[in-house]
């Protein structure tokens, strides 16, 4: 995999698209992902991508695809993984505060 990129190919890039811009390498992602879910540890664990991180809709459909599970930080973004069509019982809501939805989220798994 190339991850090298040289400067004239990001200065083109962010003429093209503006700045700021965030450039992500699919292929880096997807072998990052498919790193953590061969993990073996004794007991056992559930792969989770942080919802904080990035929430793109690309993002999230590519880790989804690739099996991972997501952690949510909020209601809000449990409530927006659930939009973008994550199963509920793919999501952990781990936030601060009660959820204000959450017989909602109970309902949905």
């Amino acid at each position: 995999m190339d991850n090298d990129w040289d400067s004239v190919q990001l200065r083109k890039i962010a003429a093209e698209q503006g700045t700021p811009l965030f450039v992500y390498s699919r292929q880096l992602l997807v072998d990052r992902a498919n790193q953590i879910a061969k993990l073996e540890l004794p007991f056992g664990y559930t792969p989770r991508y942080a919802m904080k991180a990035n929430n793109h809709p690309e993002i999230i459909r590519m880790f989804h695809e690739l099996g991972l599970h997501f952690d949510a930080s909020s209601s809000y973004e449990a409530s927006e993984l659930l939009a973008q069509g994550i199963p509920g019982e793919s999501i952990s809501l781990s936030s601060q505060q009660p959820a204000h939805n959450l017989e909602e989220f109970c309902k949905r798994g």
